[in-house]
């Protein structure tokens, strides 16, 4: 009897065993699919992730100017442009560089024409924090009558983004329209003098012949 009963006890906890092992045999399957499942999701998000990089590399390299993104006051991203702009400091623009380092180099760039102050304290301004506002923008002139827009923008993120716009262009067409309309202000005055009855010199602050009319000329006698 007892070893009847020994056997029946027996038999049950194998059964038990047996039930047990079933269980967690599928609850294995369970977490091998909810990892398998996850291992998939991980894999597209790092392909997701690898194509947004290539077409932000894509799309930053097809920019007619400079595009630079800031995350915490270090520099994340940038284009080949954006680097180019002044050559002598083109080897210290690397991912890390923080913001106020990079306008310290500009500053200190030997491309960055000499005569200008203040366009260096603009600098100085930007490697502050941009003032107030969180769009700020200032005009760089380099050797060789080049100009530059810098644009900072602070997005809703607190990142920083920088463009670098040429706009030589612009300044010398509209300093070529700035002298042709002296220009021509000056032959309108002329011929008004010209026309007067009463003689008429202007002088410089310097004390030198700007513009007069032949009547003030022939009343004093001059050559």
């Amino acid at each position: 009897v007892r070893r009847a009963g020994r056997q029946n006890d027996v038999g049950n906890s194998a059964y038990s065993a047996f039930q047990s092992a079933i269980a967690l045999q599928g609850q294995i399957w369970a977490k091998t699919r909810d990892l398998e499942r996850a291992s998939n999701e991980l894999e597209l998000l790092r392909f997701d992730r690898e194509q947004t990089q290539k077409n932000l590399a894509d799309a930053l390299s097809a920019m007619e100017g400079g595009f630079a993104l800031f995350t915490d006051g270090k520099l994340q991203v940038c284009n080949d442009l954006f680097k180019s702009l002044m050559p002598d400091i083109t080897d210290r623009i690397l991912p890390g560089l923080e913001l106020a380092e990079y306008y310290g180099a500009l500053k200190s760039s030997r491309h960055l024409a000499d005569d200008d102050e203040r366009m260096r304290n603009n600098l100085t301004e930007a490697a502050k924090g941009g003032g107030e506002t969180n769009r700020s923008s200032f005009v760089l002139e380099l050797h060789g009558d080049r100009w530059f827009q810098i644009s900072q923008q602070h997005t809703n993120l607190d990142n920083v983004i920088l463009l670098q716009t040429e706009i030589t262009d612009i300044v010398r067409k509209n300093r070529l329209e700035k002298d042709q309309l002296i220009d021509m202000q000056a032959h309108y005055l002329q011929s008004a003098f010209d026309h007067m009855s009463i003689g008429i010199c202007t002088f410089s602050r310097a004390g030198k012949v700007m513009i007069f009319n032949e009547r003030f000329r022939d009343l004093l006698g001059l050559p």
